[in-house]
């Protein structure tokens, strides 16, 4: 067991425990930490196809 735990929820499913979480809350709790992790993505994502559009550049003027 973890400490880090300090109880544990019975669950019946992911469909069960999404229903049961949203009940009282409304679908808010679905989106926190959103705002975050595209802050980290969009960046991430803008170098992976600039990078990804120069080695093609580059390979094709390479080999052609």
């Amino acid at each position: 067991s973890n400490p880090e735990y300090k109880f544990r929820v019975p669950t019946k499913g992911c469909f069960r425990s999404c229903v049961t979480f949203t009940r009282p809350k409304e679908i808010r709790p679905f989106y926190n930490g959103l705002a975050p992790s595209l802050v980290r993505t969009f960046p991430a994502t803008g170098v992976l196809f600039v990078v990804y559009e120069w080695s093609k550049k580059f390979l094709h003027n390479m080999f052609d």
